[in-house]
C-alpha cells in the first residue's frame, strides 16, 4: 500500500489490528463501515474516511449497508474478513449483514 492510496476495510476485530498498522500512512482515503475503525483512524490520523451510510445496528459497531447503493470509487485495495469467499456467490461470514457488506463493497470495483 502506498502513500495517497484509495483503500477500503471492512468491519471486525482482525481489521481493527490491520489498521492500527497504518498510523504511519500518509494521504490515504479509507472506505469504511466500521464505527470503531472510524473512530480509531480519525482519532490517529490525518486519512479522509468515507463512512458509508444505512443503519446502525444495536449492538453492533458496523453500519449495514445492505441495499444501499454505493459510490462507484476506483479502491486501490480492499481489505476485509469474511469466513468464505466464492465467485459466484461473495463473501460469507455468520453474520448476513457483515456478509452483504463486504459484497456489496467487493460490487464497487
Amino acid at each position: 500500500m502506498d502513500d495517497g492510496d484509495i483503500i477500503a476495510i471492512g468491519s471486525g476485530t482482525t481489521t481493527l489490528e490491520f489498521a492500527r498498522k497504518l498510523i504511519h500512512k500518509e494521504k490515504l482515503t479509507v472506505v469504511l463501515n466500521d464505527i470503531r475503525l472510524a473512530s480509531f483512524l480519525e482519532e490517529h490520523t490525518n486519512f479522509t474516511l468515507f463512512m458509508l451510510g444505512g443503519v446502525l445496528r444495536n449492538g453492533f459497531h458496523y453500519v449495514n449497508t445492505a441495499g444501499t447503493p454505493l459510490p462507484r470509487v476506483s479502491l486501490d485495495q480492499l481489505f476485509f474478513t469474511c469466513n468464505g469467499l466464492t465467485a459466484p456467490l461473495g463473501a460469507h461470514d455468520t453474520d448476513f449483514n457483515l456478509a452483504a457488506n463486504d459484497t456489496a463493497i467487493l460490487d464497487t470495483r
